[in-house]
């Protein structure tokens, strides 16, 4: 016979883990706290602040001076602004790279490269050391012999660091290699004015207009057949405009 109903064994209301997983659940529980703890103890300690900054750098340099500028010591070696540190230094005309590394515990190694003069970009009566990217590095320096380009509707007053025409810069090193091999001449000196780009100064008795860097190639090869067509001789005391691909014109100087 069945039982009433009052004698019936009652279900649990409540289902709780089985004694070894609640073990486990508490063990990792501890374990994260312990991690989370650990973490924060080693972002607070002096053994992870930045207590030495290694600076590598040519000789014309301070070491002492770009550490100082780099303003890390006393930080965590966790959240040190590295990319602060590049911005800072390479805003230094004379530098154009710079690499941050961290060397635990303690330690930041900054590896700076300078720039390397290539020439003289000059405004009036200023003359100014450039690079190869057309970065200012100095004001009224000299490097001896090197290639010249005269702007000649520019402001002279720049400062160090300032970035001129970079495409210009290219295309008078190309030139500068192209040039004296394709014409047997040689190049006395750029000129570069805002209306019509970058001009070349030739020995041979006329100048000739480039424009810019683009399609630089073609331009050479029209010149090299205007000159075979015309002869040197026709062309003295005129330039030479390569502006428009394939539509040359001469214009008195």
């Amino acid at each position: 016979m069945f039982k009433g109903h009052e004698d019936q064994e009652q279900l649990p209301t409540e289902i709780t883990a089985p004694p070894k997983r609640r073990w486990r659940l508490l063990k990792l529980a501890g374990l994260t706290v312990v991690i989370v703890a650990a973490g924060i103890s080693a972002y607070l300690s002096p053994v992870f602040r930045v207590q030495t900054t290694e600076v590598v750098a040519p000789e014309q340099f301070d070491p002492v001076h770009l550490a100082e500028l780099a303003d890390l010591k006393g930080q965590s070696m966790f959240t040190a602004p590295i990319a602060d540190v590049d911005a800072h230094l390479e805003a230094i005309p004379e530098i154009s790279d710079v690499k941050v590394e961290r060397r635990w515990p303690q330690t930041v190694r900054i590896v700076v490269a300078e720039r390397v003069p290539w020439g003289y970009w000059q405004v009036g009566d200023i003359s100014y050391v450039i690079d190869l990217e057309g970065v200012i590095i100095s004001k009224g320096a000299s490097i001896g012999a090197a290639p010249a380009i005269i702007q000649t509707d520019g402001d002279p007053n720049l400062n160090p660091g300032a970035r001129l025409d970079a495409d210009t810069v290219a295309a008078a090193v190309r030139l500068i290699e192209a040039v004296p091999e394709s014409f047997d001449s040689s190049i006395i000196y750029f000129e570069y004015s805002r209306a019509e780009g970058l001009s070349i100064v030739m020995d041979i008795g006329y100048s000739v207009v480039i424009g810019d860097g683009h399609d630089l190639d073609y331009k050479l090869s029209v010149w090299q057949a205007v000159e075979e067509e015309l002869g040197r001789e026709r062309l003295q005391g005129q330039t030479l405009d390569l502006r428009f691909g394939d539509k040359p014109s001469l214009r008195r100087q």
